[in-house]
């Protein structure tokens, strides 16, 4: 906990690129007892592990982008973007007890919708991947899968989700 009960950042963190390890040296790690890594405006590239173990592994209370070729776990939900995009490479995987990727789009400023990009896994308990407002564009060549009795892969709470799902994807729930 480099801040509090932050692995690393703080909430009004902005402007900065955090690099948790490199492709060349994948084995570092940020853990958390509350959030792996929080931000307010920033990127997050990811080739290790990150860890919220009471809450979210990345947070970004703003607008950021987050790149993963490695682990991005949270008890909550593995990322939580207020607006932005996630892009899960093939070695990535991100994990959440209640959503995998939960973004609240609330509007970016140049007013594309929130995206994730996932040739990795995805995994939630009720929402691999949840949209709050506005909805957003997922690309899938990898998993997404909520693991929860009622789960959904995919799920939008007010707007619309467009998927484009390569034949290699798979998006999977266990709800009704």
């Amino acid at each position: 906990n480099q801040n509090g009960t932050n692995g690393y950042g703080t909430i009004n963190d902005k402007g900065n690129t955090i690099n948790v390890g490199s492709d060349v040296q994948p084995g570092a790690s940020v853990t958390g007892t509350d959030n792996g890594v929080v931000f307010l405006v920033g990127t997050v590239n990811n080739f290790g592990a990150i860890s919220g173990t009471g809450a979210i592994g990345v947070f970004g209370s703003s607008v950021g982008d987050v790149f993963n070729s490695g682990t991005i776990s949270g008890h909550d939900a593995g990322v939580n973007l207020a607006n932005g995009a996630v892009t899960n490479m093939s070695s990535g995987t991100i994990t959440g007890g209640i959503d995998g990727i939960f973004l609240q789009d609330f509007g970016l400023t140049n007013q594309d919708p929130a995206t994730v990009s996932n040739a990795g896994t995805v995994t939630g308990g009720t929402h691999g991947i949840l949209f709050q407002d506005g909805g957003g564009v997922v690309f899938n060549s990898g998993a997404i899968t909520a693991t929860g009795a009622n789960g959904t892969g995919i799920s939008a709470l007010n707007g619309t989700v467009t998927v484009s799902n390569s034949s290699a994807g798979v998006i999977q729930a266990n709800g009704a």
